[in-house]
């Protein structure tokens, strides 16, 4: 459902990177000087769209959660799509202090519509239950294997180093973006999710509520064919009446903080599992010093492949199990420092015959992929029980929310701390 989301703004700095510099002028690149990024304007745009993912998981939730699942979705869906194709042209079209401010702007839209998009997707898998939660997750990790594909496809067609070629190749990844994101809008199975909602609101009445819905189906039963249709009917309309009112009920009984108090050890360590992936991942891990092959962009592409089938793989696993105990967490988040500590060792060692080696590389990215594929799961599947069931979707929201802010101060830092060492 959200196969295009999670990575999409990796790969958006990376093809924008080169692009940038080949057309910034002298002002932009003080400008750029003054935060650091050198010839690297991808690490901006990385903590832009980050930060920019919260804004739409807060503020625009807030203004459309009275919306139904659908019509709140497309809303989000068409700006989207609208954005990913005109931003090629903006880059490659508009003159460059200009182009530069625009796709900064671009990327604050961007991030708001992708970042709403997701929280209301976590919203939705904690309503359902684990299991949609995981398959949530998992879906949103093949969003990046399918970036690398279609990134594949864009490499192998045209040439990164020609101008005009380049653009093409930048073009074509983001209407392939598009004409899925577009197929996913008009496809958008929610009628699940709304009977879920139903049922769910049914079953928590009172139990003088549930002996007068007994009584009434009894006198149904003895009505006519056509009298139990305009039964049918109006039960009907009124479901649809009451799935219209629920999140008005719901954000009116909603304690966030006492929700954060239920799942706090859930919503913490995904935030930190994010915080530092998003430390090392992109900037860190590039500086590891592969040389499978001479062109940077290809180097490139095998370090996000690597890493994202290794969070896909990790999310999988994650899958097997529907909930995880809180101990199990905290030691699996404490244990994946040992790959945060051999990715800066790379990172800094590249030299060394055993760290500098492709295979250690690629192999060190798989497993940081992994780990974080699978801690992230296991906290985004287990929180969902420790909740009443009119919690649910706004503990997804919360986690949706403190996972991205994770990945912001997570490129923040990397961005402030690490930005002279290399």
């Amino acid at each position: 459902m959200v196969k295009q989301m999670e990575q999409l703004e990796q790969t958006e700095a990376e093809v924008f990177s080169s692009k940038i510099d080949a057309k910034e002028s002298k002002k932009i690149q003080i400008l750029m000087n003054f935060y650091g990024l050198g010839g690297h304007p991808e690490f901006l745009y990385n903590m832009i769209l980050n930060f920019s993912f919260v804004g739409g998981q807060t503020f625009l939730v807030k203004l459309l959660i009275k919306l139904d699942y659908k019509p709140r979705l497309i809303v989000m869906f068409i700006p989207l799509i609208i954005l990913q194709i005109a931003l090629p042209f903006i880059v490659q079209y508009i003159e460059s202090k200009a182009s530069w401010n625009v796709s900064i702007l671009f990327m604050v839209l961007i991030g708001t519509f992708m970042g709403n998009i997701i929280s209301t997707f976590c919203g939705i898998g904690g309503l359902l239950g684990p299991q949609y939660m995981g398959s949530y997750f998992q879906g949103l990790s093949l969003s990046s294997i399918f970036a690398c594909i279609l990134r594949l496809i864009c490499l192998l067609l045209f040439d990164s180093s020609n101008e005009l070629s380049y653009f093409y190749s930048t073009l074509l990844y983001f209407s392939l973006n598009a004409v899925i994101q577009i197929i996913l809008c008009l496809t958008l199975p929610l009628s699940h999710v709304k009977q879920h909602l139903f049922l769910d609101k049914v079953q928590s009445e009172t139990q003088p509520q549930k002996l007068e819905t007994r009584d009434i189906k009894e006198e149904e039963v003895a009505v006519n064919t056509n009298q139990q249709d305009e039964i049918v009917y109006f039960k009907e309309d009124l479901q649809a009446d009451q799935l219209s009112e629920r999140n008005i009920t719901n954000d009116q009984k909603v304690n966030y903080i006492t929700i954060y108090k239920k799942i706090w050890v859930e919503t913490t360590f995904a935030s930190f599992t994010f915080l530092l992936t998003y430390l090392l991942f992109p900037g860190i891990i590039f500086q590891g010093g592969m040389t499978i092959s001479s062109n940077f962009v290809w180097n490139i592409f095998y370090y996000n492949a690597s890493f994202n089938v290794g969070d896909y793989s990790g999310r999988f696993l994650a899958k097997l199990k529907k909930q995880y105990g809180r101990v199990f967490i905290i030691i699996g988040g404490l244990l994946r420092l040992i790959w945060i500590a051999s990715t800066f060792i790379i990172a800094f060692n590249h030299q060394n015959i055993f760290w500098g080696n492709n295979a250690v590389i690629v192999i060190n990215c798989y497993l940081l992929g992994m780990t974080h594929g699978f801690l992230g799961a296991c906290c985004n599947q287990s929180f969902g029980g420790r909740l009443e069931n009119h919690e649910k979707e706004h503990g997804g929201f919360m986690i949706s929310v403190l996972q991205s802010l994770g990945v912001a101060f997570g490129s923040l830092i990397s961005l402030v701390a690490f930005k002279d060492m290399f």
